[in-house]
């Protein structure tokens, strides 16, 4: 599948940044051009997500090849790769898979290993919102808090996934129910070679998806694992500064 992509061009290595569930390329504006400053930075919208096509399946495989395409069609080579969340096993997948497409892996606040069951309260609300109805943002988030959303900048992140069709009423960016039937393969963990490029585990300290010890020596032997303080999941939002200059001395380091 041929990705929508932004890219900030500068000078120096690709590098390409995969957003996560329910994410999309705009989520990483900010950061992608700070990186633009150094790197050819690309930032897909993954297939079912923001302003690319919508598909019946969407797993790990079929989102290596859609990178794979890109890659190809921008004529890369090999890439340095950060993969946040969902992302992230996407970028651990073609490190297993295809590892002589990357220079060094960044992957942000995700294991390999497979989730249980924690995002159905999500979709819940969000197939509460009867899109075709609502006229204000406001109407929508507030469905959202009756559903159980209670965390504001959650609210605010799944709000982004709004946008309104020529008709001038509101419509969801992503495959909604395309993902949601696909969840199982999503939270399922990934697996191949192991991996023996360089590569950067970051994870917020507050967050509940890397708790504990990480056995990493397996499938990613040349892995190191660092915690960026006072922030949760969406680490590159919680603490932009710290995750540019954690990640940029990684990048940089010969």
């Amino acid at each position: 599948m041929k990705l929508y992509h932004k890219a900030y061009i500068g000078q120096g290595q690709p590098l390409i940044i995969i957003h996560g569930l329910l994410g999309t390329a705009d989520n990483w504006h900010h950061i992608a051009q700070r990186f633009g400053e150094h790197f050819k930075v690309y930032v897909p919208d993954m297939r079912n997500h923001g302003r690319s096509g919508h598909a019946d399946e969407i797993s790990y495989q079929s989102m290596v090849a859609d990178l794979l395409e890109l890659m190809a069609d921008l004529d890369i080579e090999k890439a340095n790769i950060i993969g946040h969340s969902m992302g992230g096993k996407v970028a651990m997948q073609l490190a297993q898979s295809h590892s002589k497409k990357i220079e060094k892996l960044v992957v942000v606040d995700i294991k390999p290993q497979s989730y249980p069951r924690g995002h159905d309260h999500i979709f819940k609300a969000l197939f509460a919102i009867p899109i075709a109805e609502i006229v204000t943002r406001k109407e929508a988030e507030g469905i959202l808090l009756q559903n159980g959303i209670n965390d504001f900048g959650e609210r605010q992140f799944l709000l982004k996934n709004l946008s309104r069709g020529d008709n001038g009423k509101f419509k969801w960016k992503p495959n909604l129910q395309g993902i949601w039937d696909n969840y199982e393969h999503i939270r399922s963990g990934v697996s191949g070679k192991p991996f023996m490029g360089d590569t950067l585990f970051v994870k917020g300290e507050n967050s509940k998806y890397i708790t504990g010890e990480m056995d990493l020596e397996q499938l990613f032997p040349n892995a190191t694992l660092t915690s960026i303080p006072n922030a949760g999941h969406w680490v590159h939002a919680e603490q932009p500064e710290l995750f540019f200059e954690t990640v940029s001395a990684f990048l940089s380091h010969p």
